[in-house]
């Protein structure tokens, strides 16, 4: 079952990155490929993203069937509603983990804002918001404050597994697969990336130390693959150690886009 937990760990990730990055397109590209789009709106770079970030999160996680997912706050708060998880107090203590929505008039009129609860402590809320300070940042709140509109809390402990994906990160067989894990495998990756795709060191993390861009048309020999942050990984042999390579998006173990070929 998804956890708080799993989804806390996948908001936090995204901490730092600016307004019209590449972290932030990738959160658009969640948003809009999930099926069905709300509203059959799709989500523009141009536009707030504060309710986009939350729904990206939550699909990432593979939570989003217990919260729906949206990109305007106001019909958030009718999803949490049917769903039975809203809770229209802003004066109450949270959990980590809630949905927190604002409403900056303090008239409890149209919503404005949404973000994760992350840390309650001294009386003192620290909210974890997409579209904050020019990227994804964290907030620090009173509790009670007269700008909260009130919670959504998810019940994670009813959350369904995500679907467990055929496992191949290439067209080949593999090891059935698990977040978070390597699955021996031998091959090769030919990029097909024009922009190339960046090379990392100690781990399969966008935050690791980059060891290079390898542009169109490299050739990676890979022994294993792994799903970690959203991303099929491959692990290449180096000396004294790996290179890690992104090889596409992914939710969960299910692949969502590639970005070369396998053999």
């Amino acid at each position: 079952m998804v956890t708080m937990k799993t989804v806390m760990t996948t908001a936090r990730k995204y901490v730092g990155i600016k307004a019209g990055s590449a972290s932030h397109k990738r959160i658009l590209a969640i948003y809009n490929g999930h099926k069905p789009l709300a509203r059959s709106y799709a989500v523009k770079l141009t536009d707030n993203w504060c309710a986009t970030f939350v729904s990206a999160v939550l699909i990432e996680s593979g939570a989003s069937g217990m919260t729906g997912t949206e990109c305007s706050v106001g019909e958030y708060v009718k999803i949490f509603q049917r769903h039975g998880i809203w809770q229209e107090n802003g004066a109450i203590t949270p959990k980590v983990g809630d949905i927190i929505v604002y409403d900056w008039s303090g008239t409890d009129t149209w919503p404005d804002h949404i973000g994760f609860v992350n840390a309650v402590a001294g009386g003192k809320i620290t909210a974890l918001e997409g579209n904050h300070n020019g990227g994804v940042n964290y907030r620090v709140i009173a509790v009670g404050d007269k700008t909260i509109r009130g919670y959504a809390r998810p019940k994670y402990s009813a959350a369904k597994a995500p679907a467990k994906a055929a496992a191949k990160p290439a067209a080949k067989p593999a090891t059935k697969p698990t977040p978070g894990g390597w699955h021996a495998q031998s091959g090769t990756f030919t990029i097909t990336e024009p922009s190339g795709i960046k090379l990392r060191s100690r781990s399969a993390s966008t935050g690791s130390p980059l060891i290079a861009v390898l542009p169109k048309g490299s050739v990676v020999k890979y022994d294993a693959f792994g799903y970690f942050g959203g991303y099929v990984w491959i692990r290449q042999p180096r000396r004294g150690g790996y290179g890690y390579l992104p090889t596409g998006t992914a939710i969960g173990t299910k692949r969502t886009s590639s970005w070369g070929l396998f053999k």
